[in-house]
């Protein structure tokens, strides 16, 4: 049985998976950020699958999918900014430390 035309479109972002997450990471700059878009992403070219026309340019269609996605995570990710509570503050001290070591001092 032939594919159908969304699973045609699904295979060739598969295909292309790769290249588009390097794009998304290259605009957001956080691999595991990146990963999540580009779930989403997947999701996008599948339910607008119909929208492309087989045969034209996959990558062009499919980057400009990523790059409004990246961007909305983006925007969203400027509105809702961190306040770390005099707890964390406390315990992070005076040294430089990265939110995913703050959040083990505070857990453990």
């Amino acid at each position: 049985m032939a594919p159908t035309h969304t699973e045609q479109v699904q295979q060739l972002f598969v295909r292309h998976a790769g290249l588009l997450g390097g794009f998304v990471a290259s605009i957001c700059g956080d691999l595991v950020l990146a990963d999540d878009i580009l779930q989403e992403v997947f999701l996008v070219v599948s339910t607008r699958a119909d929208s492309f026309v087989i045969g034209s340019d996959f990558l062009a269609w499919a980057r400009a999918i990523a790059r409004l996605k990246t961007l909305e995570h983006l925007r969203t990710r400027r509105r809702e900014r961190t306040v770390l509570s005099a707890e964390a503050l406390a315990a992070a001290g005076s040294e430089k430390v990265s939110l995913v070591d703050l959040a083990r001092k505070l857990a453990g």
